[in-house]
């Protein structure tokens, strides 16, 4: 088996398991919101946050820089950032730009080397994000 055949093996894995990271927070989303919404008090509702929150941004964070690093190796073009915003703006069309902005934030910190330290570092910004926000934000609404 070559080299190249066993990277795009592994690239098609890491796909599988991220994508079944977003399954996952969504899942989690959806019986938390939509049908257990009723039982849980505002407190509850905000300590579930991370239950779907994070294998959600870890699934899509994972999941972009696997397509990153699958491209760069076909075109051998070192620079990421450029990547990601061509593959967002190709899914979801430039009219959600300020939201593909704010999501892609961290590729724009972040060296893509490896999908799942990639994933664990967007989601690591999204937790002090969230954080900043419970914190300093969320008690004064």
């Amino acid at each position: 088996m070559t080299n190249l055949s066993y990277m795009q093996n592994n690239y098609s894995t890491n796909a599988h398991i991220f994508r079944v990271f977003i399954l996952i927070g969504i899942a989690i989303a959806f019986y938390v919101y939509l049908f257990n919404f009723k039982n849980l008090s505002e407190g509850e509702l905000i300590s579930w946050i991370p239950a779907w929150f994070f294998p959600l941004v870890i699934g899509y964070y994972g999941f972009v820089a696997n397509r990153v690093l699958e491209k760069r190796e076909k075109t051998g073009v070192e620079k990421a950032s450029d990547f990601v915003f061509e593959i967002a703006k190709s899914s979801i069309g430039i009219w959600a730009l300020p939201i593909l902005i704010l999501l892609h934030i961290p590729f724009l910190f972040i060296a893509i080397r490896n999908a799942w330290l990639t994933a664990f570092l967007g989601a690591l910004f999204w937790v002090l994000v969230i954080y900043m926000f419970l914190e300093h934000v969320f008690p004064y609404l």
